[in-house]
Order: C-alpha cells, then structure tokens, then sequence
C-alpha cells in the first residue's frame, strides 16, 4: 500500500511538472505572438498613415476643382480661370490636372472671353504635357480648329490636322480631320496650287 501511494504521488509530481512546462511554453507562445501582432500594427501605421495623406490630398484637389466649375458655370470665367489654374498647378500629376487646363482653354476660345490665342497655347500644352489624356486628341483637334476659324491660316490647320492623325490615329476626330485635309489639299482651280496654299480667301468655315 506504501508503494502504491508513492507511486501515485511520483507520477502526480510528474504531471504537475509536465503541466507547468506547458504553461510556460503556452505563455512564451502567446507572448511571441503580441509581439508579432505589435510589429504588424506598427508596420502597418505608415502605410495608413499615406493613405490617408493621399485621401486628404485627393479631397483637397477635388473640392478646388469643384469650386473651379461652379464659377465656370455662374460666369464668374476670372475667377474660374484662377481656381482652375490652382488646382492644375498644385496637383500637376492629378488625374484632374489635364482637365483643369482643358476647362481653361475652353473659357478662353468662347464667348464671352474670346482669346483664341490664349486659348490655342493652352491647348498645345496639354498635347504636350499630358499626351496619353483622354483630352489630349481632343486639344490637337481645337488646335487644328483655332488656326483655321480664328487665324485664318490654312496651312497652319493642314499642318495641326496632319499632327493629330499622326499622334492620335485612334482618335474620333481622325476622320474629320482627314476630311479638311483633303479639302485643303484640294485644287479646286486646277492650276497645281492647292486651296491651303492659297490666301484662304473664300475658304468656308465648314472647312475646319
């Protein structure tokens, strides 16, 4: 009966012991973990932290672009121009930039500000600057336009027609511009000199 009872307090002792080693290994586990955990959250912070920056940067450029087109569309174009200019000029990279200075070329070449001139060094920056827009065909094609309406210099349209085509051969406007350079191209008089050659005397606005 003795050896009984200390046969039962040996393997007791030892469960108990064995016990505890699982304790401390569990608690040197869960403590392994936290600080794993704390390494993610902390690895984590200045990615949040960007995000947010980004989101407030986004919010900002938004909010003047907003601004910019309700003067645009209460006729306030000084002011308009102004905001417009800011947001481009803060944000160049913005997805909204290229469309800034678009809206400013548009407030430029319409009535009642009339400075196609202004307008036409606006729309060649944005070919320029901005060649992968969606707008940027968009600009050569108002470029090509403002020559021949405004200039009247119909070899300087041939020339910007001929560069869209070139640099946007998927553009929508290829075939209207393929359209004015074959008329210009044109020798109405059959004398060998074509139309674009000529004075641009009597070359009708619908050419352009």
């Amino acid at each position: 009966m003795k050896n009984y009872f200390n046969a039962l307090v040996i393997v007791n002792t030892a469960s108990l012991f064995i016990f505890v080693i699982v304790l401390a290994v569990l608690f040197k586990n869960c403590q392994t973990t936290i600080r794993l955990g704390q390494n993610v959250l902390k690895k984590d912070e200045p990615r949040t932290m960007i995000k947010q920056k980004q989101d407030s940067v986004i919010s900002k450029e938004q909010g003047i672009f907003s601004k910019a087109m309700m003067l645009k569309n209460s006729a306030r174009y000084k002011e308009a121009i102004a905001a417009f200019k800011e947001a481009a000029e803060e944000y160049p990279q913005s997805v909204l930039a290229d469309n800034a200075y678009y809206q400013i070329a548009q407030i430029l070449i319409a009535d009642p500000v009339k400075k196609p001139r202004e307008a036409a060094a606006v729309y060649h920056f944005i070919v320029e600057a901005y060649p992968k827009s969606e707008i940027a065909d968009d600009a050569q094609y108002q470029l090509a336009k403002i020559a021949g309406l405004y200039f009247k210099e119909p070899l300087l349209a041939l020339d910007e027609y001929r560069k869209l085509i070139a640099l946007f051969p998927q553009s929508k406007y290829v075939k209207e511009a393929q359209s004015a350079i074959d008329f210009l191209t044109s020798d109405p008089n059959g004398d060998g000199i074509p139309l674009a050659e000529s004075m641009g005397i009597g070359i009708p606005d619908e050419a352009f």
